[in-house]
């Protein structure tokens, strides 16, 4: 029965456990806690709320030249306390459940501290900003204002502009 105990006690202990390097590869579901922004309907804005989502952001090793895990720049903040450390990491990210997902290079803010302890503070991916066991937001950046269709039909399309809170846990 300790045996049971002990093992329950370092597997949650690792799991809430910091990210202290860059070479570690995780997981971390993220779930939307609201959703809301505006619809383009009949030329005209209309305020909306959105269905919530699920995501899955997973580090994984570089698959190719065109995304690299790579340490990229380092400043301080405050010298008596932290440096910031700015890297580079590949994601698999989609929705949670869904089979396709994307690989994207994604920026990381890493903390270093003064006894050389580095803490991964947030990830940043195209419109989105995690903490692996924290806060997540996602918004989109844009809004496309398309005058014409595929077949060259004018038409008035405005994107939906949104914004979306949530939570995000290490898996």
């Amino acid at each position: 029965m300790k045996f049971i105990f002990l093992g329950i006690i370092l597997f949650w202990t690792n799991l809430n456990a910091e990210i202290t390097s860059e070479e570690v590869k995780f997981s971390s579901l993220c779930i939307e806690e609201g959703s809301t922004g505006f619809l383009w309907r009949n030329g005209k804005w209309k305020q909306t709320t959105f269905f919530t989502k699920k995501y899955l952001y997973k580090k994984i090793d570089s698959p190719n030249q065109y995304c690299k895990n790579t340490k990229i720049d380092k400043w301080n903040i405050d010298k008596k306390y932290k440096t910031v450390v700015f890297s580079e990491g590949c994601y698999e990210v989609g929705e949670f459940g869904e089979k396709y997902r994307r690989t994207e290079q994604c920026e990381e803010l890493w903390y270093l501290h003064p006894n050389g302890n580095t803490e991964l503070n947030f990830v940043r991916c195209s419109g989105v900003e995690f903490q692996p066991n924290g806060n997540f937001a996602k918004s989109n950046h844009h809004t496309e204002f398309n005058d014409f269709n595929s077949i060259g039909e004018r038409v008035k399309h405005r994107d939906s502009l949104f914004v979306s809170h949530g939570k995000c846990s290490r898996l």
